[in-house]
């Protein structure tokens, strides 16, 4: 009486049966014996007397593992303890079984599917969180979602859907299905992705609830769309916006899936979703990082970046052009080497005044210099560029290093010192006409005051600025001074002439006049 208390209120079930076997082989079953516990824990009733093939249809062939232990057990007599899936009724077991005699086992078992489900969805979610490190693209990351996901949940039907907010429509990104081909994009509307997108929530629909959605107008079964017995979808959101949904259904089964798959399936969606953002974010900063190293390995400008160590971290191909180095080769030459002693000198007082613990605690301030530096060639001549360096900082504000841009000047300088000769040729044709032509050879001192500003005022007009500026800055000039200012700009232009002062009047003689043929010791200007 006392054992039979005990086996009717154990927790465990408990099943004492009697081997088959076929030609040596273990081939079916039968319940002998079984307690309360059997019956609560499997769901089988009425079992006793009865083989194991009648009251669990084909388990012959979906569980031969199962068998293959027991026909051991029973013919051995040695004890086993093992957990096994039992594919027949979709059920996790551990399992102690022993025989009391040759030919007969007990089997005492517990139902360990919540556990072992619980595992297998920490392994998804471990799998999931590695596959967002290893997965470059979401056309690597979506079957691997998928392939995890079918360890937990049935699969065989099954999408990845992203919603785009302005167009209004659903982007199936991934999908295996046994009747639909969605194709790349379907309007949102009405569907029972954008239920899931306007409420936030998954949501879990047999034909009942699907029936009482569309006659709610909440969705609108579309014709083209496959008619599943179920379908389980929960949202993919970043923050509280939804920007997806993932779904699987079953067109044969209605009873595939529960509120338990449900809460499992809204649990992955949290970490997918991290995943299938995170990978996006990493793809489309690749796409803009391969268009913009496309423009800068394409322009004529030299773009480099430095840490902050000043060390080069990269630095475009047009570089090869302009210095003769390669990227490798100038990796390898410190910054004071690449520049003229005056340029170095240059960036090193920029930099110092910019890297000051006070300014880089400036989080908000932006600091962008421009400047002419003089660059050293690889066969050691120079060159000058045009030079902005800009200092870059992350979303927290900290610095992480110098944008630089740097435009050759060559060509600039060149046209700039062809423009300056021309003019200077230009001012000095000019002076001579005025001093030739238009100026009279003798006046007084009094008439000669009013000529020398006729004289300085016909030059002012028809000279360059800055040529007229560097011989006669100021208009204040005596007549020795302003005869002394005459003469410096014709020896500079290859002449040897002399000023004086003569009974008030000022004489200009000399020789090698740059305008003429023939030389000349006579007066040109006497004023």
């Amino acid at each position: 009486k006392l054992y039979r208390s005990l086996f009717d209120n154990m927790l465990n079930g408990f099943a004492y049966c009697k081997m088959m076997f076929d030609g040596g082989r273990p081939a079916d079953f039968v319940y002998l014996a079984v307690n309360g516990a059997f019956e609560e824990l499997t769901g089988l009733k009425d079992v006793v007397g009865r083989k194991v093939s009648e009251v669990i249809p084909g388990i012959r062939e979906s569980d031969p593992g199962l068998f293959d232990i027991y026909g051991r057990v029973a013919l051995s007599g040695k004890p086993e303890k093992f957990e096994i899936f039992v594919d027949a009724l979709k059920m996790w077991f551990s399992i102690s079984v022993y025989s009391p005699q040759t030919g007969y086992f007990v089997a005492v078992f517990d139902v360990i599917t919540k556990r072992k489900r619980a595992e297998e969805l920490q392994k998804v979610l471990f799998e999931i969180a590695n596959a967002m490190n290893i997965s470059k693209y979401l056309d690597e990351l979506y079957p691997l979602i998928h392939r995890n996901l079918s360890r937990v949940l049935d699969t065989t039907n099954f999408f990845i859907a992203l919603y785009d907010k302005e167009r209004h429509v659903l982007d199936f990104a991934y999908y295996v299905d046994e009747k639909d081909d969605y194709g790349k994009e379907v309007p949102a509307e009405k569907t029972n992705c954008h239920y899931i997108i306007r409420t936030g929530e998954a949501l879990l629909a047999d034909l009942e609830v699907f029936a009482d959605l569309n006659a709610r107008g909440e969705i609108v079964t579309r014709e083209y769309l496959g008619r599943p017995l179920i379908w389980l979808g929960a949202p993919l959101k970043r923050g509280e916006e939804v920007f997806g949904v993932m779904a699987v259904q079953s067109y044969t089964d209605p009873q595939a899936y529960d509120e338990e798959d449900k809460e499992v399936l809204q649990l992955v969606s949290h970490q997918i979703a991290k995943a299938i953002d995170m990978v996006r974010a990493e793809e489309a900063l690749r796409q803009s990082d391969a268009r913009y190293r496309l423009i800068a390995e394409n322009m004529a400008d030299t773009v480099w970046l430095m840490d902050m160590d000043l060390k080069i971290t990269y630095i475009s191909p047009s570089v090869t052009r302009t210095r003769g180095y390669t990227l490798e080769e100038l990796n390898d030459i410190p910054l004071d080497m690449q520049l003229t002693p005056e340029s170095f000198e240059i960036v090193t007082h920029i930099l110092e005044s910019e890297m000051t613990p006070e300014r880089l605690a400036q989080k908000d301030l932006q600091i962008s210099h421009t400047f002419e530096l003089e660059f050293y060639r690889k066969d050691g001549s120079t060159f000058w560029a045009e030079v902005t360096m800009t200092r870059l900082r992350d979303a927290e504000g900290n610095p992480t290093g110098i944008l630089s841009v740097g435009r050759d000047l060559t060509e600039r300088k060149k046209a700039a010192k062809a423009l300056l000769q021309q003019k200077t040729l230009e001012s000095r044709y000019t002076l001579t006409k005025i001093m030739t032509d238009g100026v009279p050879a003798l006046l007084t001192m009094g008439r000669g005051e009013k000529s020398k500003d006729e004289f300085m005022g016909e030059m002012m007009r028809r000279l360059d600025v800055s040529f007229y500026d560097k011989y006669f800055p100021t208009k204040e000039d005596g007549l020795e001074s302003f005869g002394y200012r005459i003469c410096a700009l014709m020896n500079d232009m290859g002449g040897e002439f002399s000023s004086r002062i003569e009974v008030g009047e000022l004489h200009i003689t000399g020789e090698g006049c740059p305008w003429k043929n023939e030389e000349t010791r006579n007066p040109i200007l006497c004023m």
